[in-house]
C-alpha cells in the first residue's frame, strides 16, 4: 500500500469513528473497503484475523461496515464473503471458497427467510417434529464446519417477520410463523456447542421495531438484510461481538457524578438539592443510569468514579443520601479531585492494573468528552444526549460490555480489584519486597482442570493478553479434551491472601512428547492482577516437579511474541529456562533441563482444596 493510501486509510477511519449518520458510515466504510482491497492495510500490529461471513442474503455493504468498525479499534482483519444465499453449499462442499480460505472465524449470518416458514400444513401436524428437523440440520453443519477448520463460529438466531397472520394468536398457537420461530431459537440456543456462540438477531430487530428493521424496500430491492438505516447497528453488534471472542473486551464503567449519577451540582446544591430517585422525572432518569451500573456490576463488569469535585464532597451522596442506588462498596476505584480527567483515567487504569482501552467513560460535559477522546484514544466515550432520560439507551446500544461467557466467580470482580488496592497501599508502607511477601500469607490450590472449573477457564483463555505466553484461543469444548488426554497436561492455580480471594488466576497447558521425553508449553496465562508476588516461580516449581515426577525430561517453553504479551517476553530466562537455538521464524523457545533443575524460592504454600476456603 502506497503511503498516500495509508495517510487517507487513517484519515478515513478517524472519520468514520465519529459520524453517526447510516448513510455517511455505509459511505465511508465503502471507501475503507475500496483502500483495503488495493493493497495491505496498517490497522494493527498483530497479525490479521481470517474472518468469513456467509448468508442468505446481500451481505456486501454489511461486511464494509464490519471491516470498518473492527479496524478503527485497531482489528486487523482478512474478510471472506461466500457467494449468496449458499450459507449450505460453502459448509457443504469440501472445495467451496470457505475452505480455501481457512478462517479463524465463521459468521453464520441467517435469518428468518433461512427458515421453512411455508410449510403450514406441516407445521399443523407435527410442529415440534419440524424444530427437532431444523436444529438437526444446524448440528450436522456446526459438526462439518468442525471437523473441517479449527474456527470459531458466530451464528444468528432468527428474527421475526413484521407480519402475523394469526395476529395476537401468534405467539400463542404453536403452529404460527412467531411461535415456530420462538420455539427454534430457544432450541438453537440450547444445542449449540462451545465452539459456536450465539449473536441475538431476534433482540436485535426487537429493540430498534420489526417494521423498522424489516423494511422491505431493501429486501426487494437488493435483498438486503435489514433496512440501509439499521446497517450500522447490526455492524456495531457483531463487532463487540467479535472483538470479546478475539479477546478484547471493555471492563470498567467510569462515571462522572454531577449531572451523571444525579442531577445538579453536589458542591453547589448540596445533598438536599440534587435530583436522585422518584418524583421528579430527571431524578428517575439518573437514577436509571445507576441501576444499570448496579446491574453491570452484579455481572463482573468494574465501576469506577472520575470526577472534578472534592473527595469529601462527592462521597457524600454515597454516603447520605436516601435515594443514592450505588454505594462506596460498589465502587472499584473512586477519583475525585480537580486534575484532568484523563490524568485520573490513567490513575483509574493503573490502579486497576487494566488497559486504557479496558475503560468506557460516561460524562455529561461535552467538553470533558473532547479532552479524554483527543488525550486518551482508546478510551471508548459515548456521546451523551442533553436529557438524562436516554442515558441507559446510549451506552447499551454502544454494545461495549459484550460477553461470551459468564462464571460465578464474576460477581465478586469488584471486591477483588478493591482488595488488590489495598495489597497495594501495604506495598507502598512495607520496608522490603520480601517482608511484605511474607505478611501476605498467601495460599495457593494448583490441580488439573476440572469441569467446575472450565467456564473460567475458558474466559481467561479467551480474555488473556499480556501475561499469555502463546495467545491461543481454546474453545471450552477443546479444553475439556485437553483435561481429558493422556498427551496434555493441564493446571488451574487459585491464590488467595490476608486481604481477600483472587480466585481461580492461572492457566498451563502442556503437550507431552513420551518418546522424546518432553512437555511443550502450549498455553501459560495468568491474570495480571497478582504478578510480582511470586506466582509465576510457585506455578513453574510446581509444573517442573510434576513432569518430572512423570519421567519427563525436558519442559520446553514457546513464546509467541504479539503486540500486547510483552510483559512475557523474558519470562522463561528469568526462571532459569535456557534458549533453543532451533526458533521457527516467529516463535522464541527455550528448555527447562528437569534433571537438574533448582526450585525458586517463594512465599507462597500450596493447599489442598478442602484448606483453601
Amino acid at each position: 500500500m502506497t503511503s498516500v493510501s495509508n495517510t487517507q486509510l487513517k484519515a478515513l477511519l478517524a472519520r468514520f469513528d465519529q459520524v453517526s449518520i447510516p448513510a455517511q458510515e455505509i459511505a465511508i466504510a465503502r471507501q475503507i473497503s475500496k483502500i483495503v482491497k488495493s493493497g495491505a492495510p496498517l490497522a494493527s500490529e498483530a497479525p490479521a484475523h481470517r474472518i468469513a461471513i456467509i448468508g442468505n442474503e446481500t451481505l456486501t455493504e454489511l461486511a464494509d461496515l464490519l471491516s470498518a468498525k473492527l479496524m478503527a479499534n485497531g482489528v486487523s482483519i482478512d474478510l471472506y464473503i461466500g457467494d449468496f444465499n449458499a450459507i449450505h453449499n460453502e459448509i457443504l462442499q469440501p472445495e467451496s471458497g470457505l475452505y480455501q480460505f481457512k478462517p479463524t472465524l465463521v459468521l453464520i449470518l441467517c435469518n428468518y427467510r433461512s427458515l421453512p416458514l411455508a410449510q403450514l400444513a406441516e407445521r399443523i401436524k407435527s410442529p415440534a417434529e419440524l424444530v427437532t428437523q431444523e436444529i438437526a440440520t444446524w448440528e450436522m453443519l456446526w459438526g462439518i464446519l468442525a471437523e473441517r477448520t479449527s474456527a470459531t463460529i458466530i451464528q444468528n438466531n432468527f428474527d421475526r417477520p413484521s407480519t402475523r397472520i394469526f395476529g395476537n394468536l401468534e405467539s400463542r398457537l404453536p403452529i404460527t410463523t412467531g411461535a415456530f420461530i420462538d420455539e427454534i431459537n430457544t432450541s438453537l440456543n440450547a444445542a449449540m456447542p462451545d465452539h459456536v456462540i450465539l449473536h441475538d438477531l431476534a433482540y436485535l430487530a426487537s429493540y430498534y421495531g420489526l417494521k423498522a428493521w424489516n423494511d422491505p424496500r431493501f429486501y426487494y430491492h437488493s435483498k438486503h438484510p435489514c433496512s440501509l438505516e439499521l446497517l450500522p447497528a447490526y455492524a456495531q453488534s457483531l463487532a463487540n461481538l467479535i472483538e470479546v471472542t478475539l479477546g478484547k473486551l471493555r471492563k470498567c464503567l467510569v462515571l462522572d457524578l454531577d449531572n451523571t449519577l444525579w442531577g445538579g451540582v453536589i458542591g453547589d446544591d448540596g445533598l438536599d438539592g440534587i435530583e436522585i430517585g422518584q418524583g421528579s422525572p430527571i431524578g428517575e432518569a439518573h437514577l436509571a443510569l445507576q441501576r444499570y451500573a448496579l446491574a453491570l456490576k452484579q455481572r463482573g463488569v468494574l465501576l469506577a468514579v472520575c470526577s472534578k469535585n472534592s473527595e469529601e464532597t462527592a462521597v457524600l451522596p454515597f454516603k447520605h443520601h436516601p435515594d443514592m442506588l450505588l454505594k462506596l462498596d460498589d465502587i472499584a476505584c473512586f477519583v475525585a479531585n480537580w486534575d484532568p480527567k484523563p490524568n485520573n483515567l490513567e490513575y483509574i487504569s493503573q490502579t486497576l492494573n487494566i488497559g486504557l482501552d479496558s475503560l468506557v467513560f460516561v460524562d455529561d460535559n461535552p467538553a470533558e468528552r473532547a479532552i479524554v477522546r483527543d488525550f486518551l484514544p482508546t478510551v471508548a466515550v459515548p456521546e451523551m444526549p442533553e436529557d438524562p432520560a436516554y442515558y441507559v439507551q446510549v451506552v447499551e446500544e454502544g454494545r461495549y460490555f459484550e460477553v461470551v461467557t459468564f462464571a460465578a466467580e464474576d460477581t465478586n470482580r469488584t471486591e477483588m480489584y478493591k482488595a488488590n488496592a489495598a495489597r497495594k497501599d501495604a506495598l507502598m508502607s512495607a520496608t522490603d519486597m520480601t517482608s511484605f511477601l511474607a505478611s501476605l500469607d498467601m495460599k495457593a490450590v494448583i490441580s488439573p482442570f476440572v469441569a467446575a472449573d472450565l467456564e473460567r477457564i475458558a474466559q481467561l483463555v479467551g480474555r488473556s493478553n499480556q501475561f499469555n505466553v502463546t495467545t491461543k484461543r481454546h474453545t471450552k469444548a477443546e479444553l475439556q479434551q485437553f483435561m481429558e488426554s493422556e498427551a496434555h497436561i493441564t493446571f488451574s492455580m487459585r491464590l488467595k491472601d490476608r486481604f481477600g480471594d483472587n480466585g481461580l488466576i492461572a492457566v498451563w497447558i502442556g503437550t507431552c512428547d513420551t518418546a522424546r521425553k518432553t512437555v511443550t508449553i502450549d498455553t501459560w496465562l495468568m491474570s495480571c492482577r497478582v504478578l510480582s508476588r511470586g506466582s509465576e516461580q510457585h506455578l513453574r516449581n510446581h509444573v517442573a516437579a510434576h513432569c518430572k515426577s512423570l519421567g519427563f525430561q525436558t519442559l520446553v517453553g514457546v513464546y509467541s511474541p504479539t503486540a500486547k504479551n510483552m510483559l512475557v517476553a523474558e519470562l522463561y530466562p528469568k526462571l532459569g529456562f535456557a534458549a533453543l537455538e532451533i526458533q521457527d521464524q516467529t516463535d522464541r523457545m527455550w528448555a527447562l533441563d528437569l534433571d537438574n533443575y533448582t526450585a525458586i524460592e517463594t512465599q507462597i504454600s500450596t493447599v489442598a482444596s478442602n484448606d483453601y476456603k
